[in-house]
């Protein structure tokens, strides 16, 4: 999942950029973000009280909530351009953890929607 999420998420920002001497932002971060919104899927909703920590906010949020802010973060800033981070790799990434933890695990999408909509804020 690591290397197909790295290979998905830098190939449409190589093409994007292959002319651009300056655009040295190809990296593995698409790659965690697959392993990371596959482990979403699977495990939306952190029922032991935490949830995801996130450095130096500090405050846990379930794992779905980061997820969706975390794609809509990703998706804004990849049409901004305003940094030297490849953002869309970032969003690639996640889509493809999705993508294949839905094809390897069957029912996976039934129990994501059953925890989510089970959970009491």
């Amino acid at each position: 999942m690591y290397l197909g999420g790295i290979v998905v998420s830098d190939v449409p920002t190589y093409f994007q950029h292959r002319d651009d001497r300056d655009y040295r932002s190809l990296g593995a971060s698409g790659g965690v973000a697959s392993v990371l919104f596959a482990s979403i899927l699977l495990f939306p909703v952190n029922t032991h009280g935490g949830g995801i920590i996130i450095f130096p906010i500090l405050v846990p949020i379930q794992p779905f909530l980061f997820g969706l802010l975390y794609l809509a973060y990703s998706y804004y800033m990849g049409r901004r351009r305003a940094d030297n981070v490849n953002h869309d790799a970032h969003f690639y990434g996640a889509l493809f953890g999705v993508l294949v933890i839905i094809a390897l695990v069957p029912g996976v999408l039934p129990g994501f929607f059953q925890q989510v909509t089970a959970y009491r804020f």
